[in-house]
């Protein structure tokens, strides 16, 4: 083209100078952008010195303050260093620094929290695929340990570390739920809720009679507290109670006082003189002679709550104790003050499903994605 005769058509010294002359700003151009690299880069590490300074200084303000007993305060530092952490550059998060600052971090919080680390569970027993694949619920009551499926009731053999299948689909037509009154004396509702039965072990011997609640609900959860039964239904929100009668309970009158409405649906029941309602999203209400006390409930401990599933009390713990299968983890409450106190995890639990605690064996029992896992705990 044009340009190029031009050049060729320049004297040799002309065309070297012009050459050198590009090579020159070329070179120049190179440095101011690497200059500028160099520049950003220190710009982003003199930033991420600045946040982990002052992270490291909210982190020596929470320790201030657990030893003063202030884990609301602490918690507040420790939310603001986790949105400073957030600021850093990505490309600087694998930074040595900034991982120790994360673990560091990650520690204080679970320090905060009272939580409760299980490395290695053990595992008391694995159900085999076909059972695993059905919903399953766990009940326990002193040492008897059983799981419930749709079909048929597991027994947990402490001697042989093995579930036994003690065969109740040849006995009982279909299991809506199972609870445990005393060692070995089990009782199963009919998938129909018309019928409740009794199995004595180690005889399997069945005993059936009649069972009904007050609306005609099916019941999902049979609770016992003294000599009485009680029913709970999650669809209509009913709890039932029953009289002992022969070999089985006479019909039932309804324990609540007051509209059940808001407690339809709920995802739990439990009770030790205080009847404990996990609400549809979560929130805890609890009554006394059928009647809502409406006690005082942290934010904290409603905040942990709402991913719950399952809650646990009775009258020989101190504290109720709740599953929380999203972060896998139990979650232990005061029932006095409703605090949360702390937090049992495991790294080994992928799918918590039910769980039961033992205050005698000080141990909480999971039942997770058909493997049932014991975790140590000196239960209170």
């Amino acid at each position: 083209g044009n340009a190029h005769d031009w050049f060729l058509s320049l004297p040799t010294l002309s065309r070297s100078l012009l050459i050198l002359s590009l090579i020159f700003i070329v070179l120049f151009i190179i440095s101011l952008v690497t200059l500028q690299i160099s520049n950003s880069q220190q710009g982003r590490e003199a930033r991420l010195k600045e946040i982990l300074a002052a992270v490291e200084q909210k982190q020596l303000s929470a320790d201030a303050s657990l030893i003063y007993d202030d884990r609301s305060r602490a918690r507040e530092l420790i939310s603001e260093s986790e949105q400073l952490l957030a600021l850093v550059d990505e490309r600087l998060r694998e930074h040595q620094e900034f991982r120790a600052m994360k673990r560091e971090l990650e520690n204080l919080s679970n320090k905060i929290d009272n939580v409760i680390l299980i490395d290695e569970p053990a595992q008391l027993a694995a159900l085999s695929s076909g059972a695993s694949n059905v919903p399953l619920a766990l009940t326990a009551r002193g040492a008897s340990l059983l799981v419930s499926s749709q079909d048929t009731i597991f027994s947990y053999d402490r001697a042989r570390k093995e579930l036994l299948d003690l065969s109740t689909h040849e006995k009982i037509p279909s299991i809506g739920c199972a609870g445990a009154r005393s060692e070995g004396e089990i009782f199963f509702c009919s998938g129909d809720g018309k019928r409740l039965y009794l199995m004595a072990l180690p005889d399997t011997t069945v005993l059936s009679s009649a069972f009904s609640t007050p609306d005609g609900s099916l019941p999902n959860r049979i609770l016992f507290y003294g000599d009485r039964l009680y029913a709970f239904s999650t669809q209509s929100g009913m709890l039932s109670r029953h009289q002992k009668s022969g070999d089985g309970y006479g019909a039932g009158t309804a324990w609540f006082r007051e509209s059940t409405e808001r407690l339809k649906g709920a995802r739990d029941i439990a009770l030790d003189g205080l009847v404990y309602v996990l609400t549809h999203d979560g929130s805890l209400a609890v009554f006394r002679s059928g009647r809502s006390i409406s006690p005082s409930i942290p934010a904290a401990t409603t905040n942990l709550l709402k991913p719950a599933t399952r809650i646990i009390a009775n009258a020989e713990l101190e504290y109720l104790y709740a599953l929380d299968p999203v972060n896998k983890r139990i979650i232990i409450i005061d029932k006095r003050a409703f605090t949360p106190l702390g937090q049992i995890t495991s790294p080994a639990l992928s799918h918590p499903q039910d769980f039961s605690v033992s205050k005698e064996r000080k141990t909480i029992i999971v039942l997770d994605g058909g493997r049932l896992l014991s975790l140590p705990y000196e239960v209170k």
